[in-house]
């Protein structure tokens, strides 16, 4: 998988949510060895929702 921000190697990694949740919860995602942006599918479809609901709102 290729990084998005500076095509850079990216490897599945592991993170704890200790924010959203009242107990430790664990997630799979993909960082980047270069710059360590983070991809995961949930945080994707979350972008795109708010950027579909930009572009709905300013027509």
């Amino acid at each position: 998988m290729t990084c998005t921000r500076c095509q850079g190697c990216m490897a599945k990694d592991h993170f704890l949510d200790l924010m959203e949740s009242a107990e430790s919860m664990w997630l799979a995602g993909w960082r980047c060895l270069n710059c360590g942006n983070v991809f995961d599918p949930v945080m994707e479809r979350n972008r795109r929702g708010q950027e579909m609901a930009a572009v709905v709102s300013t027509a």
